[in-house]
């Protein structure tokens, strides 16, 4: 029984030692564009820890008829490679990712795209993942530019979640396993 518990200590916290870390930015996320006018976004990422990491984008919400393209939609982070520098706590190698759209077909006003970014550590156990949403804004000028009308807003079911307090549930759930799980070794 006290080797059984051990296990189940051990699997649970291998978890949260494999969920790996990774930080991200935009290098500017609003552009203004004429339409059909070929623009691009440049995406940030670099690996917070020792291990190398595979980040996958993906397109979330890009209004209809643009052209969209990813430079590459799957990268290989660490923290000794990259092609440009960042200070987090110390300089850190960051990788680069350049975003190409076109408006087509568009009226005059702000429009939103949404892109996920999701990491997946290296190993064959994840068991948690990370990942970033990225909310890019282009303004086509014109003579209207006030309110953007409501058929170029991202539907709500894809907008970023709000902080929900779920980081906080999770370090009170880590050592309240932890001291179950001394309680089953101590009395078993």
């Amino acid at each position: 029984m006290k080797l059984f518990s051990f296990l189940i200590i051990f699997l649970l916290l291998s978890g949260v030692a494999l969920a790996g870390n990774f930080g991200s930015s935009v290098k500017k996320s609003s552009v203004i564009a004429e339409e059909n006018e070929s623009i691009s976004f440049t995406l940030l990422f670099w690996s917070s820890d020792n291990r190398s990491q595979m980040i996958r984008l993906s397109q979330v919400y890009v209004p209809e008829n643009w052209s969209f393209i990813f430079e590459k939609d799957e990268i290989n982070i660490s923290r000794d490679q990259g092609n440009e520098m960042v200070y987090t706590d110390e300089y850190v190698r960051a990788t680069t990712v350049k975003v190409f759209t076109e408006p087509k077909d568009v009226k005059p006003g702000r429009y939103s795209l949404l892109i996920s970014a999701k990491n997946f550590p290296e190993g064959n156990e994840i068991l948690f993942s990370q990942e970033r949403i990225f909310n890019l804004s282009v303004t086509v000028p014109g003579e209207e530019i006030a309110e953007p009308p409501e058929e170029v807003m991202p539907p709500e079911e894809v907008m970023p979640p709000e902080e929900d307090g779920n980081n906080y549930f999770i370090f009170l759930l880590i050592p309240l396993i932890i001291f179950i799980s001394f309680l089953i070794y101590r009395y078993s």
